[in-house]
């Protein structure tokens, strides 16, 4: 421990301890919660015992307090870093003004600054300590909560108490800004003391990391990554491209070769109406971790992982700012399922063993972008507490990355000696656009290859869709992929533009079925047709 630290300890130790032990006598009635303790910045009132203790290791912490020590729930302070918070319980006969007074006076002694220190009626509650409860602890309801009750509450706050107080403040030790929200309640049989240290910016990065290099490796070996070992499920494996948050464990692993992933993000946003359409491979993999790593602490570390890879994050939000308040099981039902009040995005379809658990407040989502060697990857990332554990749910989408090597000069050639046309796969479009995409140069240089070498050959260049939009648009979508096919064809490969002409036929000739995505994936797509 650090020397300002060591100092403010004992300043503050000494203050609460010969303060309330002059005032307050009565024995210790049980033992304190298994595996707790005091902070090491302050000791506890004197003679309570805890009650219910958790760290977490980062979050936000939303500090109702303005610059002039007055409450302000619409504009709180937000800080993020490790919060600790204890409950304590102490005599009833140590009242609530009567631990804020000691409180105030430690703080005050130590150097700290008193943001603010209000007991009963000055809370703004009347005889309602329920408001407390839901303005401070809650989220949503009435009074639209801050919800500061993510971090625990081992006892939660009684309802109908008109003696309780609150006292905030903020200090720095060592480079470190502290803060500690103190709010005590007469709780019956017994007085209870809810303390909270936020230390700013505290939290450990550096626990995910992305690997470039090892994804080009995998690409051009395709081998992959190696198995991990016990206790993975048989038969996953770390994506090469990102390495698993340390110390966590694959609970479930799917590839999917080829599939549609809609991101609903636009401009930074959460937008499920108009979700982006990613094709590629999909890999998803479900890592469960120690609950002490929540989803915020997650998600500062995929956040710094993006940044320092160069990955552009597109989004991060956590708990209410996904926007369904409480209920993770809305997020599940808009981002992971289909139909029902949420008319979902439906991306559960790559596989959930392990599912969405229902009612939990503490969940957060980072989404982000890059290229490496000419491959668009998009990766997301989704974690919820989930009991004794927490989840994440981990996606990576190779955009364009569908199995290469379909196109070859003689498959080309006995394709149209045998049938007159052949279907192209290894061309990709974004959803609704003809801008051909990266991935797509391997075949067009052998189609290009192949036409050159049959100078006295007409073809037409086709395009097809399937039967999702409208037809009219269809066929101009079609048509337009066609000419840019060709487009490239020409002005690149030097194919001769007399060779060649382009059509489109929107969803006129299907070769699978509409009604399923992999019939519609192969319907999508361009053919060389003998004239």
């Amino acid at each position: 421990m650090n020397r300002g630290l060591t100092a403010l300890k004992i300043v503050v130790q000494i203050c609460l301890f010969t303060i309330v032990f002059s005032n307050t006598v009565f024995s210790q009635a049980k033992q304190d919660l298994a595996g707790s303790k005091d902070h090491p910045l302050i000791k506890r009132f004197s003679e309570s015992v805890i009650e219910f203790y958790k760290e977490t290791k980062f979050g936000t912490y939303k500090l109702p307090v303005n610059a002039e020590g007055k409450l302000e729930f619409g504009k709180p302070k937000e800080l993020t870093g490790k919060i600790t918070r204890i409950q304590y319980s102490a005599s009833k006969e140590s009242n609530p003004e009567f631990v804020l007074a000691n409180y105030k006076k430690a703080f005050t002694d130590s150097g700290f600054t008193v943001l603010t220190a209000i007991a009963n009626e000055q809370l703004g509650v009347g005889k309602r300590s329920q408001d407390w409860k839901e303005k401070y602890y809650d989220a949503g309801g009435y009074w639209k909560g801050i919800n500061n009750g993510k971090f625990g509450l081992g006892i939660k706050i009684p309802s109908w108490k008109d003696k309780q107080s609150f006292i905030a403040c903020s200090g720095n030790i060592e480079g470190v800004d502290i803060y500690v929200a103190v709010y005590t309640i007469d709780n019956g049989a017994y007085t209870l003391i809810t303390q909270d240290i936020i230390e700013a910016g505290a939290a450990k990065t550096g626990l995910v990391s992305i690997n470039k290099k090892a994804f080009t490796a995998a690409i051009k070996t395709t081998k992959g990554a190696a198995a991990q070992a016990k206790p993975d499920v048989a038969g996953s494996k770390d994506h090469p491209l990102i390495g698993r948050f340390k110390g966590s464990a694959i609970e479930f692993y799917q590839e999917t070769q080829w599939g549609t992933y809609r991101l609903p993000i636009a401009d930074g946003k959460l937008n499920f109406k108009k979700p982006q359409a990613l094709e590629g491979k999909i890999t998803r993999i479900q890592y469960t971790t120690s609950a002490e790593n929540n989803p915020e602490f997650l998600l500062s570390n995929y956040k710094k992982a993006f940044k320092d890879s160069g990955f552009k994050a597109l989004i991060a939000l956590a708990n209410e700012q996904l926007g369904v308040g409480r209920r993770s099981q809305d997020w599940k039902e808009k981002y992971y399922d289909t139909g029902g009040y949420w008319n979902g995005i439906n991306n559960g379809r790559f596989g959930l063993g392990i599912q969405i658990p229902r009612e939990k407040s503490k969940q957060s989502f980072i989404a982000g972008s890059g290229n490496v060697d000419g491959v668009d990857v998009f990766i997301t990332v989704y974690a919820i507490e989930n009991g004794k554990s927490t989840l994440i749910t981990q996606d990576v989408i190779e955009v364009g990355a569908a199995k290469t090597g379909l196109v070859t000069l003689d498959k080309i050639s006995k394709g149209l000696a045998l049938k007159g046309h052949i279907a192209i796969y290894d061309i990709y479009f974004d959803t609704g656009k003809h801008t051909i995409k990266t991935g797509s140069g391997a075949a067009l240089k052998i189609i290009a290859s192949y036409l050159n070498t049959h100078k006295d050959v007409k073809f037409f260049i086709v395009g097809h869709t399937d039967n999702a939009g409208n037809y009219a648009g269809n066929v101009t979508l079609s048509k337009n992929r066609a000419e840019t096919v060709m487009g490239i064809l020409v002005t690149k490969y030097s194919v001769s533009p007399h060779q060649l002409r382009a059509e489109g036929v929107a969803s006129l000739c299907p070769v699978a079925s509409n009604a399923r995505e992999s019939g519609r994936k192969m319907n999508r797509r361009v053919e060389i047709v003998l004239q």
